[in-house]
């Protein structure tokens, strides 16, 4: 279940991508190997039970470590052909690391999305400020924008995060459990926004999660990993093939086809 769009036209496309490590004792593979590619202006999960890889695989998207195997492209181009200017005007990532400095203003923080476009001395134009108040507007930071980030919930401390790379303004964005420590509504909230940014601004958005049941009603399309084998698609491609049965042991959870939930087996 792979997309027919042109690699070229892809924002994202991976061939026969293996991920892991490598070390003396030669590699581990984590999951099977990956081939996909993602459609402008669509909103993309990546579901799997803990310790397949999907923080990896995103790093490895990202470019921040080597694949074992195989190709990541990003508009046609193999990653690792990019210079880093470039590939920081093609890609945004948000990850789960903590900030450096919780000292910065809202408005602080998601200026620096605009560093890749500024001069050597990192001088803000007009263009620049527009871009962060777009993209504090698009999260809904506005009234917040001149608090320091160390007085922010998780949830405003998220869409601060998703903000500066929104004002990044790339057509890649991907992030690593936007929704991690949030409570139902935030979740729903945070994933929401993203649909519609994703639907409204033309920017392709990879996230992983652990909300396999959100991101089935939300999502364009979902990456199924598994320990050795993925799967993309559609959500209703993805049920009708039981990609979501086989995550859990079936005699502690099982996935329910005609509600789209899964179900504890009590």
């Amino acid at each position: 279940m792979k997309s027919t769009e042109n690699t070229c036209d892809s924002p994202l496309s991976t061939t026969g991508l293996g991920i892991g490590y490598r070390d003396g004792g030669g590699e581990t593979q984590l999951s099977g190997q990956i081939s996909f590619q993602i459609s402008p202006g669509s909103l993309n999960a990546v579901v799997g039970i803990n310790g397949v890889g999907k923080s990896t695989l995103l790093r490895t998207l990202a470019g921040m470590q080597p694949a074992l195997k195989g190709r990541v492209l990003i508009q046609g181009t193999p990653i690792e052909k990019l210079s880093p200017v470039r590939k920081a005007q093609l890609l945004s990532v948000v990850l789960t690391e903590p900030l450096a400095s919780k000292n910065l203003q809202v408005s602080e923080l998601v200026s620096l999305g605009r560093h890749p476009y500024t001069n050597w001395l990192g001088q803000l134009s007009e263009a620049d400020l527009q871009k962060v108040r777009e993209a504090l507007a698009k999260m809904e930071l506005g009234e917040i924008s001149g608090q320091p980030c160390h007085t922010l919930s998780d949830g405003q401390l998220q869409r601060a995060l998703i903000a500066r790379a929104l004002a990044q303004d790339t057509p890649l964005m991907l992030l690593d459990e936007p929704t991690t420590h949030l409570d139902l509504y935030h979740k729903v909230k945070i994933l929401k926004l993203l649909r519609e940014v994703a639907h409204s601004t033309r920017k392709s958005i990879l996230f992983s999660t652990h909300e396999i049941g959100l991101a089935i009603q939300l999502c364009d399309h979902i990456l199924v990993l598994q320990p050795g084998q993925a799967h993309f698609g559609s959500p209703c491609e993805l049920i009708e093939a039981g990609d979501f049965e086989r995550l859990f042991p079936q005699d502690t959870i099982h996935f329910d086809a005609q509600s789209g939930m899964f179900r504890v087996n009590k």
